[in-house]
């Protein structure tokens, strides 16, 4: 979802950049707040980028 559908360039992307957000909240923030923080990066990408993180050129299709 975060990478954008039929991409795997794009979900591995998503989910490093996932990973990476949960990580730093546990770390830096606290425990509960790391899903709070991978529910609103979730929620932002949705938004802000509807076709994932990582776009296919146009004319592609899987």
């Amino acid at each position: 979802m975060l990478g954008g559908v039929g991409s795997i360039i794009g979900a591995a992307v998503g989910a490093f950049v996932l990973a990476f957000t949960e990580t730093f909240a546990v770390a830096y923030v606290s425990g509960e707040a790391r899903d709070i923080l991978a529910f609103g990066l979730i929620l932002a990408v949705l938004v802000l980028r509807p076709q994932g993180l990582v776009r296919r050129a146009s004319g592609q299709r899987a």
